[in-house]
């Protein structure tokens, strides 16, 4: 090669070494090829398992082709990965813009899925086994942390047979993921190798989300196995022993949380409970039956009701005895004002404390001013201590009149 053929082919290879460092697009495959790259972040991510709610992934699908998907499903599962970001795969950079733009796709339809794995096929339409429904991307402020993926498994697979098997291997945790995505990427050097770096910038058209064997999703991945805590919970609570469960009793007892009404509701035991009011409404039971009544109830009512009136004749006549009897005139207006007065100070009070009450009442400011108003001389009611008021003062004149006694 002369001199001036290799300045032209340096020439070139700087020529395409800046072309190669614009924006391309390819379509990508995240089946893992190189094991190496399964080391990233793989120490980030927690415990083999993924103990999270899918409640707390949202769904990103519209709500009428989620119900057209779940229809007849009472218990639909879901299967949630979690993926650092960023991560490499297969010698590309998957940022938190790849993952958002991947993820945005879901709110308009579902990604498919199929529980086969890739199709290598190009143009190759695989079955639609499960999709991807929504998820959610967490990192901060300098693009670090995990992007969650929620795929949901219907009951029936693309071949209109039953996806029973393929949920329990997922809740058994024998599968992963790999996500398919014709994407538009960036090709740089690395300062320090001089190797190219690709990363991916968005995903452009073509997302799924394949299942694969355990560990051979390109991507460093961990997923949930049963859905959240009302399975698991359930399954832990069936392997409690007989003592457990009653220490369980008690504690939810002693915090206020449990009470024996409920308790006894749950079992089934109602009429098994005593308690204080069971022991009192037994022992009232045997009082009644003592009295030999064939309804002892109307009897003691009807008793209740004489003692009643009785108690209001006695208490009329104790009034007419203390303050005088009413008297009324032509137009029925009552012109004892002292027997009113205390008639009306007096309604409601106990029969035993009835003598009390008139003694109060008598003592009462107002009580003596209007006995002391009503004296008649002739009378043995409302006579004034200690002497008799001047016959011949016009009535209602208290002149001469001292504390009056009634």
């Amino acid at each position: 090669m002369t001199k001036n053929q290799k300045k032209k082919a340096k020439r070139r290879k700087i020529q395409l070494r800046n072309h190669n460092k614009r924006i391309g697009t390819m379509t990508v495959r995240n089946q893992n090829t190189l094991n190496e790259v399964r080391v990233t972040h793989m120490e980030d991510l927690g415990a083999e398992t993924l103990d999270v709610d899918p409640k707390n992934i949202p769904t990103l699908v519209p709500d009428k082709i989620m119900a057209e998907w779940q229809n007849g499903d009472s218990d639909p599962y879901y299967k949630i990965q979690k993926i650092p970001v960023p991560v490499t795969a297969n010698g590309m950079v998957y940022t938190q813009n790849f993952f958002e733009s991947f993820l945005s796709k879901a709110q308009k339809t579902p990604i498919p899925g199929s529980k086969d794995g890739h199709d290598e096929r190009y143009g190759k339409r695989a079955p639609t086994d499960f999709i991807l429904v929504g998820g959610k991307v967490e990192t901060n402020s300098d693009g670090v942390g995990f992007v969650f993926f929620k795929n949901y498994i219907p009951l029936v697979c693309a071949d209109g047979s039953s996806n029973k098997q393929f949920i329990t291997e997922n809740k058994s945790g024998m599968v992963h993921y790999s996500l398919v995505s014709h994407l538009e990427y960036l090709r740089t050097d690395d300062p320090v190798t001089g190797d190219y770096v690709y990363t991916a910038l968005r995903s452009l058209k073509g997302e799924r989300n394949d299942a694969v064997p355990l560990d051979l999703g390109a991507m460093t991945q961990v997923t949930n196995a049963v859905n959240d805590g009302g399975k698991i919970k359930k399954e832990k609570e069936s392997l409690m022993n007989k003592d457990e469960v009653l220490k369980a009793v008690k504690t939810f007892m002693e915090n206020g949380t449990l009470g024996v009404g409920e308790l006894a509701t749950t079992l089934g035991i109602n009429s098994k409970i005593v308690n204080p009011e069971s022991v009192a409404a037994v022992e009232l039971k045997k009082s009644l039956d003592g009295i030999k009544s064939a309804d002892p109830v109307t009897e003691i009512v009807a008793l209740r009701k004489q003692v009643a009136e009785d108690g209001a004749v006695v208490a009329n006549a104790q009034l007419d005895l203390e303050f005088g009897a009413s008297r009324k005139d032509t137009a029925g207006v009552e012109t004892n004002l002292l027997r009113s007065y205390a008639a009306d100070k007096l309604k409601g009070v106990d029969r035993a404390k009835f003598t009390e009450a008139v003694n109060a009442v008598k003592a009462d400011p107002i009580a003596k001013k209007l006995a002391s108003e009503a004296v008649d001389a002739n009378s043995t009611v409302n006579v004034v201590e200690g002497k008799v008021a001047n016959a011949a003062a016009p009535v209602g004149n208290s002149a001469g009149i001292d504390t009056a006694k009634y």
